[in-house]
């Protein structure tokens, strides 16, 4: 569903985005929403940017450590980890076992920000509802949905009411204009591990509910927005159906718990309203697995290995920003921590943009920039998986999306690569290329050596790039704070003219 237009007039009309304040140019809009039957929702720029010039920044609805890092990552501030074996000293007192701190404040202001909310959900989900068969993945994403939730539900827990969702910029209406992609599920998989989720959320969104009214009764609205997609109906009502008896057999990851579905159909007074709220959940655990990105350091194993995840976060409107295998566009999440020294995770599987003011960092805050030269009326496109070698050739990278994301890449540089190797005639990819050695630290390393072969190959930083390193490039102004100085102040844009606007997110070079 596309979102109504917005009356800011700094923001792209219907898709709440907002230019960043870095950038000199905040009195119009830089992007605008356009739709065709080809390319769907995508976003065209509105005037020209040159490579590095920061575009927009973004702010997650939920964020929360991934399953791999939960002990060592602070559920509260989510700042990347400084090593992958200190665990974190201080935990959380209400038993979920997922939530751990970097100090008692910081569990403090997280459990009155809405952990005190989400923990009993976790204790369920990880004491009654996991199986055996769920994957990691699965863990993480249950603890985002149930803070989604929280906050789609009752955005004012915890006693914040207003300030919280001003302080956010992203609303649970924008959140919800998220693609679900259902058709791609598999059945079994919707009535199995999904409806556990969905159990698990409608659950919560009921405790939510009842705590709000404080007993007085059930509401005249839904809790969650109504969901309309047939397939989710469907199972919805073959989940609350097979309330008091067991769905699925014998299979671990499918044989529900029926007593939590009839207490959720008690608590909703019957069957119908029952449904429409597990079918809003399925909606959600859909929408997640679509739309959830990952955030990203090089501080756990350092610069010569892949990028190393450490959080999970869902952004408004992220559908907004098409593919592309050479993207033009790509962005970094800078450490909000004063005095932080280049704390950087970098990525180019891109969300979109939340309305955001421009200011200084927070948590999951993305920060998006040019990678080439665009020309207003272009198309602005990210990647949603890595770039560059590591992805391999475009067979390979069209397995990844058609699997993950569920569509045939057909971007220039996709199309390009198969044209030639089919016997083309020779398809010219030093755009594409020259995109990529302006993003990667290894290339562009390399080819300063292939430039000045005698002379120790040195980026715009002056320091020599590390041997091998999977780094990305970014606007200097993003690594370290505002402290650097690369001649490109806090409220200024980079430019191609201005050589020094790149910096490695991995070595520093």
């Amino acid at each position: 569903m596309t979102p109504a237009p917005s009356a800011n007039p700094d923001t792209v009309v219907g898709s709440g985005l907002k230019p960043s304040k870095e950038c000199t140019s905040t009195s119009a809009s830089f992007m605008s929403l356009s739709t065709s039957a080809s390319r769907g929702r995508h976003l065209l720029a509105v005037r020209d940017f040159q490579p590095g010039e920061l575009i927009a920044s973004a702010r997650p609805f939920a964020l929360v450590p991934d399953a791999a890092n939960f002990r060592n990552v602070c559920a509260g501030c989510v700042r990347p980890p400084v090593a992958p074996a200190l665990e974190l000293p201080v935990v959380c007192t209400g038993g979920c076992g997922r939530a751990w701190y970097c100090s008692f404040a910081c569990r403090e202001r997280d459990w009155a920000a809405g952990h005190s909310a989400e923990c009993r959900a976790l204790r369920e989900f990880f004491g009654r509802l996991r199986s055996p068969g769920m994957t990691p993945l699965l863990d993480e994403a249950a603890w985002l949905l149930v803070r989604a939730t929280t906050r789609l539900v009752d955005p004012g827990v915890g006693g914040v009411g207003e300030d919280r969702v001003a302080d956010r910029r992203v609303t649970g209406e924008q959140l919800w204009q998220l693609c679900e992609n259902a058709e791609h599920v598999d059945r079994t998989r919707l009535l199995g591990v999904f409806g556990r989720l969905a159990i698990c959320l409608a659950r919560h969104a009921i405790a939510l509910r009842n705590r709000a009214l404080q007993g007085s009764g059930w509401p005249d609205r839904l809790m969650l927005p109504k969901c309309e997609v047939a397939i989710l109906q469907d199972v919805a009502m073959e989940l609350v159906v097979s309330a008091g008896q067991p769905l699925g057999g014998t299979d671990p990851d499918t044989a529900l718990g029926h007593a939590l579905l009839e207490s959720i159909v008690q608590d909703c007074g019957g069957k119908e309203t029952a449904t429409q709220l597990l079918a809003s959940c399925l909606a959600l655990v859909c929408k997640e697995e679509s739309n959830s990105y990952g955030l990203y350091t090089y501080g756990l194993a350092g610069p010569t290995a892949p990028r190393q995840g450490y959080a999970i976060g869902l952004y408004s409107d992220a559908s907004y920003f098409n593919h592309s295998c050479a993207p033009n566009v790509v962005h970094a999440v800078r450490e909000a921590q004063a005095g932080a020294q280049a704390s950087i995770a970098a990525a180019t599987t891109a969300p979109d943009m939340a309305n955001h003011d421009g200011g200084s960092s927070e948590p999951g805050e993305f920060r998006f920039f040019a990678v080439d030269e665009i020309a207003a009326g272009d198309e602005m496109c990210i990647s949603y998986v890595g770039v560059g070698e590591q992805q391999g050739d475009a067979a390979r990278r069209r397995r990844i999306l058609r699997k993950v994301f569920h569509f045939e890449c057909s971007c220039e540089l996709c199309t390009a690569e198969v044209t030639s190797g089919g016997g083309g005639s020779g398809v010219d990819t030093t755009r594409f290329e020259r995109r990529l050695d302006r993003l990667l630290c290894s290339r562009a390393a390399a080819a300063a050596a292939a430039a000045t072969p005698t002379r120790a190959v040195r980026l715009a930083g002056g320091r020599a790039a590390a041997a091998g390193c999977l780094g990305y490039l970014v606007p200097r102004q993003l690594v370290g704070g505002s402290s650097v100085d690369n001649g490109i102040g806090e409220g200024q844009c980079g430019s191609e003219g201005r050589r020094d606007f790149r910096a490695c997110a991995a070595c520093g070079a």
